[in-house]
């Protein structure tokens, strides 16, 4: 895949779309394609501040550190989503997350530099990078409301489309896929891994969703949504 196809795939993501004028074109003749392979760290939660990664195919976890001391799964970044954008605001700020790369992930990386160079361009380029932050802050808002639904089938399915990046980014090649196992989709809805198997045979029952090797595919988004805020809420 080359940087210009990359590039193109990107402009269609929940962020660069909705930037104005040319500057998704400025962002992405800013980037550099790279390529992570499974496991690979894109970066780890202590280190120096870097610039930001887009999601070009494959997917990253988002691990960070509970006050035990202990890393916690809290997300997975797909198709069309930026990360890393902290240090670009807020000057020597560590990283406060690890991201590591699930599967095979071709990424785009504007260099620090390069970020703060469009930024010296002027107030378009501030607002673009605060409408990025502002977008993390909406996702920690369903993350929190996801996590206060009490009934249990309910609190899978939203932690399941969040995981899946559903509404908010861009299906892979293979549709709404979740790299999760059963075991980390437990850890990131707050229950027990009995819990999680049966709310999974339910969703399977209906048609929803199907198991893969080591993920989960969605099958029925809408449905899924409906059943997961028809009492609660829809957040959205």
């Amino acid at each position: 895949m080359t940087k210009d196809e990359a590039g193109e795939l990107m402009k269609r993501g929940n962020w660069l779309a909705t930037l104005p004028g040319n500057l998704a074109d400025e962002l992405v003749a800013s980037a550099m394609i790279m390529r992570a392979e499974p496991g690979q760290l894109v970066y780890r939660l202590g280190d120096s501040p870097g610039g930001l990664y887009g999601v070009v195919t494959g997917s990253v976890r988002v691990e960070i550190e509970t006050p035990r001391d202990s890393s916690k799964l809290i997300g997975i970044l797909q198709r069309g989503a930026w990360m890393g954008h902290r240090p670009s605001f807020l000057g020597k700020t560590h990283r406060t997350a690890t991201l590591r790369a699930v599967g095979d992930c071709v990424l785009l990386n504007v260099s620090l530099a390069s970020v703060r160079e469009l930024l010296s361009r002027g107030p378009d380029w501030a607002l673009a990078l605060a409408s990025l932050m502002d977008w993390y802050v909406r996702i920690a808002e369903v993350a929190i409301s996801d996590l206060m639904i009490p009934e249990l089938r309910q609190r899978v399915a939203a932690t399941l489309l969040r995981m899946a990046n559903y509404p908010f980014g861009l299906p892979g090649d293979g549709g709404w896929l979740v790299p999760l196992t059963q075991s980390d989709l437990a850890e990131v809805a707050n229950c027990s891994r009995d819990n999680i198997r049966l709310a999974m045979a339910d969703f399977r029952a209906r048609g929803w969703v199907e198991n893969k090797y080591r993920s989960i595919r969605v099958l029925e988004p809408k449905a899924l949504r409906e059943f997961a805020y028809e009492e609660s809420g829809d957040p959205a």
